[in-house]
């Protein structure tokens, strides 16, 4: 790690009757009351749109919501629908739009300094900023906005942090996933929390939370150590460049040629002698020579960020992923960034994992080969840092488990072309659906909703048919356009059925709405019916 960034010494000392005042409180406080999740006798049910993380810390988003369930050997696993399971740990939490959920336990300090206990389902609410300790190396923070001191990043609603053994981290939150290369300090509100040193501060008074369940970081702050745990590549590479070398002085002026001599006088008398020849001019003195450039300037640090991160991976129906990431590549050296699917269970066929993919030094190298070259070209597309989403809506399948994957191709040093994993995400698509409901009903229009994920046939119209109240019966017709099939097609679409001035009559005399899709034929494909609210007459 980085060791240019100093800390005080000084802060990691942990008063003896403050650390005691802590045990106390570990055993004493009661469980502050808290909203909880739904249970169920056979685990905690999650809903739909939380995002959990497995034993991988690889976020996964319930599309469908989920159960939670401990098994007998002191591991989670989650259970969706289709009989999907995956493996989350002793120890994990979710996030579920309205708060934090903790498994496997922990315990809690907030601003004030207060330590109560958690336990599995409780939902953790962040209006105001808390630390979780939940294992050794393992905390997280919730709060509506969290930052390092240095403004590198920003999380939201919670960061989940998984520390290695030399203290780096990999941080998680709903809007990033990054891993820190360097000593962090994180702000929460009122709330301070060194990472590599494991310090909290509150109320003015530093927590050494290493002594809180116990840890096996081995951080120094005096020496360089690096990532020792495998996890998935740095997010953010940081590079120090030195300034450019000072230009070379100027050359000096060349020296003035001395004065010719002056010619001798002629003799006296008769015929005068001839005068004497005047001396040669002195020789010019040689030119200075220019003085020697000067030394390359020492630069200042100059911090090169780059980020390479998945913001978030949903499946908007059993057939489409949507995924937005974010990066920044200033000098174009991470070279062609991808975004990747990948099918868990053509992965788990070959045996390999998808780390395995972009590792060079696989001992899986002949299967990874094979994966490779049988790799569906419709799973990759190629990314740039003007874009921060993109729709995978081809080969994508119902009930089925995809890793998200953002990676990048470029030279090493031998000039062979070398694939790098930056993020990954896992999700679960949600079984077929196609549905047709009647949202809402007014004496102005009839709403309805139309969900297809699969439909034999060309979808056509909505018809919904009005009693006639001593009249002919009316029907009403809507037609629908290539923007509603698609918008069906990717998560539905709510389509109005108007009730005009001259069919109320007729519409209040309809004790029970039925709406029916037809498709280009006239063929039923799908019906929905409700009660009228406003049937006001026999028919």
């Amino acid at each position: 790690m980085n060791p240019t960034r100093k800390f005080n010494t000084g802060t990691k000392v942990c008063f003896a009757v403050f650390a005691a005042l802590l045990l106390i409180m570990f055993g004493a406080m009661a469980v502050s009351a808290r909203t909880t999740v739904t249970h169920q006798a056979a685990g905690v049910t999650l809903p739909a749109g939380a995002v959990l993380y497995d034993n991988t810390f690889t976020p996964v988003e319930l599309t469908d919501g989920g159960v939670v369930r401990l098994g007998a050997d002191g591991q989670y696993t989650l259970g969706v629908e289709g009989g999907v399971s995956l493996p989350l740990g002793a120890h994990t939490m979710a996030y579920t739009g309205g708060g934090a959920v903790i498994f496997g336990g922990g315990y809690q300090v907030d601003v004030n300094g207060q330590v109560t206990s958690v336990t599995d389902g409780e939902e953790l609410a962040g209006d105001t900023p808390s630390l979780y300790k939940l294992a050794d190396r393992r905390y997280l923070i919730t709060y509506d906005e969290i930052t390092d001191t240095e403004g590198t990043f920003t999380a939201e609603n919670y960061l989940y942090i998984v520390m290695d053994m030399v203290g780096n981290a990999r941080m998680y939150s709903s809007n990033l996933s990054l891993k820190t290369t360097q000593p962090t300090t994180l702000v929460a509100g009122d709330l301070t929390f060194d990472i590599a040193n494991e310090l909290l501060t509150v109320t003015g008074q530093t927590i050494d939370m290493a002594r809180v369940i116990g840890s096996t970081n081995t951080y120094d702050s005096g020496i360089y150590k690096t990532i020792e745990e495998e996890q998935t590549p740095d997010s953010i590479d940081l590079t120090i460049r030195g300034g450019d070398g000072g230009d070379g002085g100027t050359g000096g002026t060349g020296g003035t040629g001395g004065t010719g001599g002056t010619g001798g006088v002629g003799g006296t008398g008769g015929a005068g002698g001839t005068g004497g020849v005047g001396g040669a001019g002195g020789t010019g003195g040689t030119g200075g020579s220019g003085g020697a450039g000067g030394d390359g300037g020492v630069g200042e640090d100059q911090e090169v960020v780059q980020i390479v991160t998945l913001k978030s991976a949903q499946a908007l129906s059993s057939n489409i992923i949507k995924v937005d990431y974010y990066f920044v590549d200033p000098f174009g050296t991470l070279g062609m960034v991808y975004l990747e699917l990948h099918k868990a269970s053509d992965l788990k066929n070959l045996g390999i994992t998808v780390q395995d993919l972009y590792d060079s030094d696989t001992d899986k190298a002949d299967a990874v080969d094979n994966y490779w070259a049988n790799f569906n070209a419709a799973f990759r597309t190629s990314v740039s840092t003007y874009d921060s989403s993109y729709v995978f809506n081809n080969g994508i399948t119902p009930a089925t488990e995809y890793y998200v994957v953002l990676a990048h191709v470029a030279e090493d040093e031998m000039g062979s072309m070398e694939r790098t994993l930056d993020d990954y995400y896992r999700l679960v698509t949600p079984q077929l659906q196609n549905r047709l409901a009647i949202d809402y009903v007014n004496t102005g229009a009839v709403g309805v909703t139309l969900l297809m994920d699969s439909l034999e046939g060309e979808p056509s119209r909505l018809e919904m048919t009005l009693n006639g109240a001593g009249g002919s019966p009316q029907v009403i017709t809507r037609e629908l356009t290539a923007d509603d099939l698609k918008k069906a097609s990717s998560g539905g679409v709510l389509v109005e059925l108007p009730i005009k001035e001259d069919q109320l009559a007729a519409f209040k005399a309809t004790q029970v709405l039925e709406v029916k899709l037809l498709d280009v034929n006239d063929a039923e494909m799908m019906t929905a019916r409700c009660i009228n609210n406003f049937y006001t007459t026999q028919p």
